[in-house]
């Protein structure tokens, strides 16, 4: 008989961490520290940046679970293993079926009969969309709300208050894509804090890109040891009623703006 070696790391988690609190569906084979999968209700996902259970829950709530390298997920009868299906994690980031041969995502993720989603390493980006109003005429402020999902399948709402510099504005609705600049997937709570942008507008329609706040202004999405470890930048596009800030020859209004923002994220699961 041995002692699981994180009993004690882990006591969250009761005495079957080797296995993470499901001896049926998990299995850990050397018994040591799990390394970069992470379980979230019925996902399963990669992020090479978490190295133990307290990354897991900082970034992605109580309910993540962190996986070892050799942990299974795989097809049961009556608590016993039937054979059907059983995929492997692995700490370089890729997944073996039960014939030790490595699954492909080039289709996208992969969803067991169990219900299991294995979320496609190569899907980092999330998503976002909502409601804005702002503008400036030399200087002004801006207001948003709405809904931000990550590839994990969380899903939050968001509120942005901020300060523009610069001539237009408008009011309407607006979504964008949001790609993290290091080797994390996206998480919902990364959306909270500064971030800085800039956007231009012809008529109704604008285009956006911001990110993370950096260290200057135009520093946006980079990596800030101790400060912004999980930066990102995005990509916005929005149709609003739009009040221009420069009227040109043909009655077309231009304008452009730099924003500093602070945005709050309120889970929805």
């Amino acid at each position: 008989m041995s002692i699981d070696p994180l009993a004690e790391k882990y006591p969250n988690i009761s005495p079957y961490v080797y296995c993470f609190n499901n001896p049926i569906r998990f299995t850990d084979l050397d018994g040591r520290e799990g390394q970069d999968w992470i379980k979230k209700g019925n996902n399963i996902f990669f992020d090479p940046t978490i190295k133990n259970q307290t990354d897991a829950v900082a970034a992605y709530g109580d309910d993540a679970k962190h996986i070892g390298e050799g942990s299974k997920t795989y097809s049961t009868t009556n608590g016993i293993d039937n054979g059907n299906y059983s995929y492997t994690y692995h700490n370089n980031g890729t997944v073996t079926d039960k014939n030790n041969i490595q699954v492909d995502f080039s289709n996208g993720n992969l969803t067991t009969e169990g219900g299991t989603t294995i979320v496609n390493p190569e899907n980092k980006s999330g998503t976002f969309s909502g409601f804005s109003i702002g503008g400036a005429v030399g200087g002004g402020i801006s207001l948003e709300i709405g809904f931000v999902n990550d590839p994990t399948g969380s899903r939050a709402f968001y509120f942005s208050f901020g300060g523009n510099t610069g001539f237009g504005g408008g009011i309407g609705f607006k979504g964008g894509v949001i790609t993290p600049t290091g080797n994390n997937p996206f998480s919902v709570t990364d959306f909270a804090g500064k971030g800085n942008s800039w956007s231009s507008s012809v008529g109704p329609v604008s285009w956006e890109q911001g990110g993370t706040q950096g260290n200057g202004f135009s520093d946006y999405g980079s990596y800030i040891k101790g400060i912004q470890e999980r930066p990102y930048i995005y990509n916005a596009g929005s149709q609003t009623g739009h009040y221009p800030g420069i009227s040109t020859p043909t009655k077309i209004g231009i304008g452009g703006m730099i924003s500093e923002t602070k945005t709050w994220v309120f889970k929805l699961d």
